[in-house]
């Protein structure tokens, strides 16, 4: 069966309907931001982070960025949303949250062009081609007194990436998951 992030986000209602009261909303307000970077809105991810919002990448072996507080929406989401041509989601295998925080883990996937693969770090061969990258990913968010994600630092390993090259015709377009949402 082909990836597909609304299964995937089917998959994370189930683990959020599972909790009740602040640990719920800490979710359901990931969940907020986690379909604003699937289908391109800034909008919703802009009312799920906090205007302090802090991100730190780090990968193995020893790679670390950290995108500072404030910088969080230039940076990383308005080239997300502007690129029609990516879908970004997470499958998840875990997800724990309280009061404060949400930790979980599953797999990154990206769905992307040619022309957008460099900046996910997806080495491109066929330039007419899409890429499906798939990385294990583990995350932990914090957030603010008013419920907003206020921090979030994730660990990768892109030596576990796995590409598969996918037909033009067969890729995922944010047209359509907006569609089917």
């Amino acid at each position: 069966m082909p990836p597909d992030p609304i299964r995937s986000l089917s998959e994370m209602d189930v683990l959020v309907n599972s909790y009740s009261g602040a640990p719920r909303a800490r979710l359901d307000t990931l969940r907020q931001r986690v379909v604003g970077e699937m289908i391109g809105d800034l909008e919703m991810i802009r009312s799920a982070t906090a205007p302090n919002f802090t991100y730190v990448a780090c990968t193995c072996p020893g790679g670390r960025r950290t995108v500072p507080a404030g910088q969080a929406m230039s940076a990383m989401f308005e080239p997300l949303c502007a690129a029609e041509d990516v879908v970004i989601w997470v499958a998840w295998d875990h997800l724990v949250a309280d009061a404060f925080a949400v930790a979980g883990d599953g797999l990154l996937q990206v769905s992307c062009s040619a022309g957008s693969a460099p900046r996910y770090g997806i080495e491109v061969g066929d330039p007419e081609a899409w890429y499906l990258s798939a990385t294990q990913i583990a995350l932990f968010v914090r957030y603010s007194d008013d419920g907003l994600i206020e921090h979030e630092i994730t660990y990768m390993d892109p030596a576990t990436s796995e590409t598969t090259v996918v037909a033009a015709s067969e890729a995922l377009r944010r047209s359509e998951l907006r569609r089917r949402l």
